[in-house]
């Protein structure tokens, strides 16, 4: 979150990196998460939560990922995905979401 990026006079909490135009904007994307840049979620050890994933973008996808306070990967499981359970659990550490 940037408090001196605007748009149209607003502040803005959301921004989408200039992927169509194919100009290199990787130092600029950043996603807001219920309104908020890199949340913070404080929860204990062995601690289950169900986090529901959207991608609402129109011409990108996101990827997803959860960091430790020293800023370590932490894995997680997947279970379902577009409304479809797996047969299983799969551990990963990023999930890439496509747009829409």
């Amino acid at each position: 979150y940037d408090p001196a990026r605007t748009v149209q006079g607003n502040p803005d909490t959301f921004f989408e990196g200039l992927f169509v135009s194919g100009e290199d904007s990787t130092n600029d994307v950043l996603f807001a998460v219920n309104n908020e840049y890199r949340p913070t979620f404080h929860l204990s050890i062995n601690e289950v939560v169900h986090f529901r994933l959207l991608c609402a973008q129109a011409v990108s996808g996101s990827a997803f990922y959860f960091l430790d306070s020293n800023s370590n990967v932490v894995p997680f499981f997947v279970f379902a995905s577009d409304g479809i359970s797996y047969d299983r659990a799969y551990l990963k550490e990023m999930l890439v979401i496509g747009p829409g």
